[in-house]
């Protein structure tokens, strides 16, 4: 367990999410863990297949267990234009899952080259008063740098 809480420490590092903010401005980060990682390299994760890779986690930081839904990817085009994608699946292959305490779901997914940003979406039911959704913050998306031009000699 604690090598997945450094790699989602350094996924959170690495989408530029600030925890104290993330954590002020929705009350559901106090139950799950949230972060996200553009890979830029192709991979899948269970049935989901990308030339571009990005995975979001989530991790079950509750006693009870939770089942996360309706999910969705969300990206703003260049002209700021919002685009929602609904086709995300938990694992690369389940519509909805059910996280136990202490469990981490896996959300691979993609977006354009050249989206501006990004968001994760989803709902989440733990019974009783632990229900809702989850709105992540909107990331910026980081392509990776163009090559250095070598001079030729």
């Amino acid at each position: 367990m604690k090598t997945i809480q450094k790699v989602i420490l350094a996924v959170v590092l690495v989408a530029g999410v600030d925890i104290e903010a993330s954590a002020a401005e929705n009350s559901a980060a106090l139950a799950f863990g949230f972060g996200a990682i553009q890979t830029h390299k192709p991979g899948h994760i269970g049935d989901a297949y990308s030339d571009d890779l990005s995975v979001a986690f989530v991790t079950n930081q509750t006693s009870a267990t939770i089942t996360l839904s309706n999910q969705k990817v969300q990206w703003k085009k260049p002209d700021d234009g919002i685009v929602t994608d609904g086709a995300a699946r938990w694992n690369g292959k389940d519509s909805s899952i059910s996280l136990p305490p202490g469990g981490v779901a896996r959300l691979p997914f993609d977006f354009p080259k050249d989206a501006r940003a990004f968001r994760v979406t989803y709902e989440y039911d733990g019974g009783g008063s632990l229900h809702g959704q989850f709105d992540s913050p909107w990331m910026p998306n980081k392509p990776l740098p163009a090559k250095a031009a070598v001079p030729s000699r």
